[in-house]
């Protein structure tokens, strides 16, 4: 219970006190940005802990229309979220393609990788497929991603084009989900590389977490 009043009193602080539902407004407007961050940083361990009432509200919010002063703060919170992991998988993913027919020392290591692990909690998982806006379409309408599930993030060649493509599977079964991402068309298995890189720009940091975490810090 405290938790949940805790977060009332965190909207309150905006100004933008609304009921308290499970599927919150599709815009939130405000005109204190330092008070919207606040409550940002303070829903986050509320999110955290699945409280009641504000059950997605915190994740949910970065695939909302979020705008202050002309700023998207909903692309922000996914910068934040799943801007470093899916930009990661992208580095990776084109040193890949980069060092295929390339005989330099810095290729070393990933000519022969076949796969990279990433270890995450629910929560990121969630960041990382609200990043190309299929969270809701992979994971029950406001629930969370299953203990132990697992997202697959293949990389392939076509080798009539000669274009690189990638495949999204989900869980032990390697369900396709590609064709949820809009991008991509709603038939298809592959989707071309350039789509996954498109959202890497799109939700790239514009400073490294370390740069981000020192200047909360001080």
């Amino acid at each position: 219970m405290g938790k949940d009043c805790a977060c009332v009193r965190s909207l309150d602080q905006l100004g933008v006190r609304r009921q308290v539902t499970r599927d919150p407004p599709t815009n939130l407007h405000t005109t204190n940005i330092q008070q919207l961050f606040h409550s940002i940083r303070f829903l986050s361990p509320c999110y955290l802990q699945r409280c009641s009432h504000f059950y997605m509200w915190s994740t949910r919010s970065s695939d909302r229309t979020l705008m202050m002063n002309n700023l998207d703060i909903g692309q922000e919170i996914q910068k934040v979220r799943g801007g470093s992991l899916f930009n990661d998988i992208n580095s990776r993913m084109n040193a890949k393609l980069d060092c295929i027919n390339s005989a330099s020392p810095k290729c070393i290591w990933i000519k022969p990788l076949k796969y990279y692990v990433y270890s995450a909690h629910d929560t990121t998982v969630y960041a990382f497929l609200s990043v190309m806006g299929i969270e809701e379409r992979v994971v029950w309408p406001s629930g969370f991603p299953a203990y132990s599930a697992g997202v697959f993030i293949e990389l392939w060649m076509n080798r009539t084009d000669s274009q690189p493509y990638f495949k999204n599977g989900l869980n032990d079964t390697l369900n396709p989900i590609t064709h949820f991402i809009g991008a991509c068309g709603c038939t298809t298995v592959y989707c071309k590389l350039d789509v996954f890189r498109n959202f890497a720009a799109r939700t790239k940091p514009d400073e490294s977490m370390e740069t981000v975490s020192w200047h909360a810090l001080n």
